[in-house]
C-alpha cells in the first residue's frame, strides 16, 4: 500500500465520529459518587486486575480502603508492594500496554516512573487529580472526541439520571440479571418484592423493564455468560410455575436452569415489543476461573431462531470464537457483531477477526472500536 493511500486512510479515520459502545465507568460522570484513585488502584481494579491475578497476585479484600479512610497510614505503599511484583509479570499483555498509554496521555506518567522511586510521586499525581476534578468525565469525552458513550453502569432505574449529560452523549443500557440468576442477586430481589406467585413475579419483572424504559435507556444487557451456559431452551410458563412455587433458591440445578431460560426468553420478548436492542456478553470473561465454553456465541442459535425480531449485539467479537460470531451475524439478519474491547484484549486477534468479518459479514452489521 502506498504512503499516499495510508495517509488518506489515516485522515479518514481521524475524521470519523468516535463512539464508546461499551463502558462501565460511571463515577467520573457523577460528582455525587466521585471516588479518589491512585496508581495501585488504577492498575488493579480494571481489566488488568485479571492479568495480575492470573500471574499469581492474591486477592486482598480491603486493599484500597485507605483511599476512603484517611486514618489508614501507608496504605498506598502496602498496596504497591503487594501488586508490583505481579505488574512486572504482565508487562507483555495488551491490557497493560493500553493502561500504560492511558497513564501517559492522562497524567504524563511513563513506564519508567512505575518501576522507579518516582512511583509514589506518580501515584500522588493521580490521586490529586481525582480529588480536584470530580465529575470530570464529560471533559475527558471531549478530549477523546467521543460523540456518544453506551454506558452499562449497573445502576437502578431511579439513579440513571445521576449519570447523564445535557448534550445526550451518554446512552444507558440496563441489566435485569438480578431477577434471573442467584449469583446476580436473585435472593435479594425476591426478598425485596416477596411475590406471592409467578404471575406477581413476572409483573415485578415487567415493571422493572418499563421503569428502565421510562428512565430513558437505549437498550438492555445480559452478562449471564459469567454464571451459566448461554444455551437457552424454551420452557413454558406452566412448566416454570411449580418450580417458582416450590422455591427458586431451593430448586434443583435443572429447575433453576429452566426458570432462567424462561426469564431470558421473556426479556427477549419485552425487548422486541419495546423495539430496543439486547447486548449479550459472549466470549472472554473478565477475571479468572470462569468457564469459557459457557460463552460460545453459537450456543445462542436456538434463541435467535426463536426471536427473529430481536436486535442483538454479540459482545467482544465472541473472542476467541471471532469467526463463529461473525457467522452468527451472517446467518441472522437481526444479529450484529460487536468488537468492543477486542482491540484491547488482543490486537492481533482483532486484525484477524476484522479481516474475516469484512470478507463475510455485511458491513452494516459490524460495530468496531477504533485504536
Amino acid at each position: 500500500m502506498s504512503r499516499d493511500i495510508r495517509e488518506q486512510i489515516a485522515i479518514a479515520i481521524a475524521a470519523m465520529p468516535v463512539v464508546d459502545h461499551h463502558e462501565h465507568a460511571w463515577r467520573p460522570f457523577s460528582a455525587r459518587e466521585a471516588q479518589e484513585i491512585d496508581l495501585p488502584f488504577f492498575l488493579y481494579t480494571g481489566y488488568l486486575g485479571g492479568d495480575l491475578m492470573a500471574a499469581g497476585c492474591p486477592a486482598q479484600p480491603g486493599l484500597f480502603d485507605y483511599l476512603q479512610d484517611p486514618k489508614i497510614r501507608d496504605g498506598a505503599d502496602h498496596a504497591w508492594q503487594t501488586i508490583r511484583p505481579f505488574v512486572e509479570r504482565v508487562r507483555n499483555t495488551s491490557y497493560y500496554r493500553y493502561v500504560l498509554r492511558g497513564l501517559e496521555a492522562l497524567f504524563g506518567i511513563s513506564e519508567h516512573d512505575l518501576f522507579s522511586d518516582r512511583w509514589r510521586e506518580a501515584s500522588d499525581r493521580i490521586r490529586r487529580h481525582s480529588r480536584e476534578n470530580k465529575g470530570d468525565g464529560p471533559s475527558l469525552l471531549s478530549r477523546m472526541r467521543v460523540t456518544a458513550m453506551v454506558l452499562d453502569a449497573k445502576l437502578p432505574a431511579n439513579r440513571l439520571q445521576e449519570v447523564s449529560l445535557s448534550d445526550h452523549r451518554v446512552l444507558h443500557v440496563a441489566r435485569l440479571d438480578m431477577f434471573i440468576h442467584e449469583e446476580r442477586g436473585l435472593a435479594g430481589a425476591l426478598a425485596e418484592h416477596r411475590p406471592a406467585d409467578l404471575d406477581e413475579w413476572l409483573a415485578v419483572f415487567d415493571n422493572a423493564f418499563q421503569a428502565y424504559l421510562h428512565a430513558g435507556v437505549a437498550g438492555f444487557k445480559t452478562g449471564l455468560a459469567y454464571n451459566r451456559r448461554i444455551a437457552y431452551a424454551d420452557p413454558s410458563k406452566d412448566e416454570v410455575h411449580p418450580i417458582f412455587k416450590g422455591g427458586l433458591l431451593g430448586a434443583s440445578q435443572a429447575e433453576r436452569t429452566a426458570y432462567q431460560d424462561f426469564m431470558v426468553n421473556r426479556l427477549c420478548q419485552l425487548c422486541v415489543e419495546a423495539d430496543v436492542p439486547l447486548q449479550i456478553h459472549t466470549g472472554i470473561q473478565a477475571g479468572i476461573g470462569h468457564v469459557l465454553e459457557d460463552a460460545r456465541p453459537t450456543l445462542l442459535t436456538d434463541l435467535f431462531r426463536r426471536h427473529p425480531d430481536l436486535r442483538v449485539d454479540l459482545f467482544h467479537g465472541g473472542y476467541p470464537w471471532c469467526i463463529q460470531a461473525g457467522l452468527m451475524a451472517k446467518y441472522f439478519p437481526n444479529v450484529y457483531i460487536d468488537g468492543c474491547w477486542l482491540h484491547h484484549i488482543s490486537p492481533s486477534a482483532y486484525r484477524a477477526a476484522l479481516t474475516s468479518w469484512i470478507e463475510v459479514v455485511p458491513m452494516s452489521k459490524i460495530r468496531l472500536p477504533l485504536i
